[in-house]
């Protein structure tokens, strides 16, 4: 089994990728900007198992 990383700057809302790589039989580890993330008034996917991994990073 093979997981994605998954390196996040934008809107989640507009990169479903819990839907692009839903065919995937890994998991999903996304790194994403908590700057982005603000600015979009969204949060990280929690308690979402297709996600191995979601964490947001500052100054990315």
């Amino acid at each position: 089994m093979n997981n994605v990383l998954v390196l996040h700057r934008g809107s989640l809302t507009a990169n479903p990728y819990h839907r692009w790589l839903a065919g995937h039989d890994g998991g999903i580890v996304l790194l994403a900007s908590r700057e982005f993330l603000d600015r979009h008034g969204e949060r990280l996917p929690s308690g979402d198992s297709r996600y191995l991994h979601a964490e947001a990073l500052a100054d990315y």
